[in-house]
């Protein structure tokens, strides 16, 4: 009897570990990473685009700063970096052509930013002709002279100029032989006439035209080299293979579905039989059960009400916030549930003080332990008087990386800290915008997109770290905050904003602190009226005395 119910148990526990690997499969498929893969491969086609769309118009255009190319080279850097990191479903085939694709992909990148150089330094040059060219014309002209000479000097300068545009803007080289005439015609009233370079400077047009005549081919050849180094139809073949792949990944998913369906239908026939026998037993094991879970979530709910109270004891109080010689501090935390992911921390220092703000991703348990190692881990470097911006940051990412591995969790955060001593302020790491409101009434929003990186994302980010600096005078007011403030929707979805949230602080900018944020999240509640609040609420201000 024993044989026969040990073998029954062994026979259901194979059925369900059959179960339970079969909805594995059919699951496999994470559509957050895909959507995630896509959109970098869209982004890459069209940061490629927006490039050589640049290029046409520093080649046309008489624009002055290059800073688009730098920023767009930079850009599709960063993208072809986060893209090796591949959604779980592609294979390891896929996965080595991906990564042949893109490498070379970086391949035709760098060459393309090594042939912009050179673009921009032969297009600089080329622009700088084309730009004095016609105010040196344009000198001559205007000066009133009654020489013979002069007609005859003007007109072969309005053809020189016309010829030298025309020839600027197309690719005929039939126009250049039409130049030179105009060349040698200016030479000859030149000379004939014996006019000074102090009177009129025909030299210098001269000079100019043949500048223009030498870069001309050489900017065009670049151009061309530039607009047809093949990017875009890399990242067509990258789009091509990952969407074969994301496709053979759904039919093998909707295979395992199959065979899910078919087998949770045996496996529920079977369970229906078994329950029908042994209802009243399993009635009571159901009660049994019932019992222990509602004892469970009383445990539960106790321990949550203890981390709770452990979140919020681990805030700073008043006694803290007023220990920075000159600075106002008010700060404000409310989760969306029991517990939240969201993170503020103010550590006084001799007289300086680090201000950090971050927001977990989701809310609940995960995230506000992961929030609770990342005030731990900035207390103790604090402490151990680490001041370099890329060593703390890079430090403290890799120490929350290293445990959201060992908790096996894909919850990161952003973070922005601060350095504050005597009225300025060092800002480093990638959060929402910081804005300040000066005593004026001014506001000034300071982007943190190119200061950091999200924490616990990615092993090493120092390379994406960076530092600004901000002057506070008396009077200035710093607001951090994190979405749930800007993101939070009225009854008809709309969002809080930015705008409202600037306007807010400038409107009681001449208030202290603890009243500025006390203003802010008043009507934030009352623009919120009875809507569900979905997500942590943090607001964090400052103002120098």
């Amino acid at each position: 009897m024993k044989y026969v119910q040990l073998q029954r148990v062994f026979v259901a526990l194979a059925a369900i570990l059959i179960l339970v690997v079969l909805i594995s499969k059919s699951l496999s498929i994470n559509f957050y990473q895909h959507q995630k893969y896509r959109s970098a491969i869209v982004e890459l086609q069209e940061k490629d685009a927006t490039f050589n769309q640049h290029i046409l118009k520093f080649r046309y255009e008489l624009f002055n700063s290059y800073d688009s190319l730098v920023d767009s080279i930079s850009s599709q850097k960063t993208i072809q970096k986060q893209m090796q990191k591949f959604p779980s479903f592609i294979d390891a085939k896929d996965k080595r052509r991906i990564n042949q694709i893109l490498a070379n992909q970086a391949e035709l990148l760098e060459q393309k930013e090594n042939l912009s150089e050179q673009f921009k330094s032969q297009n600089a040059i080329l622009k700088n002709s084309l730009r004095y060219l016609p105010t040196l014309i344009a000198e001559i002209k205007g000066t009133n002279s009654d020489q013979k000479w002069f007609v005859p000097l003007k007109t072969t300068l309005n053809n020189l100029l016309y010829d030298v545009l025309l020839y600027n803007l197309t690719a005929n080289e039939d126009v250049k032989p039409l130049i030179k005439i105009q060349i040698n015609k200016l030479s000859q009233i030149k000379d004939q006439y014996k006019i000074s370079e102090n009177q009129f400077s025909i030299n210098l047009i001269i000079s100019h035209t043949m500048v223009i005549l030498n870069n001309k081919p050489q900017v065009d050849e670049l151009t061309n080299q530039i607009l047809n180094i093949p990017i875009a139809q890399q990242a067509k073949t990258l789009e091509t293979v990952y969407d074969d792949s994301y496709q053979k990944a759904i039919k093998t998913a909707n295979i395992y579905r199959l065979f899910t369906y078919g087998w949770s239908l045996v496996l529920f026939s079977g369970i229906s039989y078994l329950f029908i026998k042994k209802f009243s037993e399993a009635n009571y094991k159901i009660t049994v059960l019932n019992q222990r879970l509602k004892a469970e979530n009383l445990r539960m709910s106790a321990e949550l009400e203890i981390t709770s109270q452990l979140q919020r004891m681990l805030l700073p109080n008043e006694r803290e916030l007023s220990q920075i010689p000159g600075l106002e501090i008010a700060g404000f935390m409310e989760p969306a549930d029991k517990v939240g992911g969201d993170y503020y921390d103010v550590l006084a220092n001799n007289g300086a003080a680090k201000i950090g703000i971050g927001d977990v991703t989701g809310h609940g348990l995960e995230s506000v332990v992961l929030m609770l190692m990342v005030q731990t881990a900035i207390r103790t470097l604090q402490e151990s008087n680490e001041t370099d911006p890329v060593k703390f940051i890079d430090v403290l990412n890799r120490t929350i990386y290293k445990n959201v591995e060992r908790i096996n969790t894909d919850k990161n955060l952003t973070l922005a800290l601060l350095d504050y001593y005597q009225g300025q302020l060092n800002i480093s790491g990638q959060h929402e915008e910081m804005v300040i409101v000066r005593a004026s009434g001014e506001v000034e929003r300071v982007d943190t997109m190119d200061l950091g990186f999200p924490i616990g994302l990615d092993s090493e980010i120092a390379d994406f770290i960076a530092q600004k600096q901000v002057q506070l005078h008396s009077g200035d007011v710093a607001v951090l905050y994190t979405d749930g403030i800007t993101e939070a929707e009225d009854i008809n979805g709309v969002q809080y904003g930015m705008e409202r949230l600037c306007n807010m602080v400038k409107y009681y900018r001449q208030s202290s602190a603890i009243e500025i944020n006390e203003a802010v999240i008043r009507d934030l509640r009352q623009y919120i009226g009875a809507q569900k609040v979905f997500d942590d609420i943090t607001l964090l201000i400052l103002k120098q005395k």
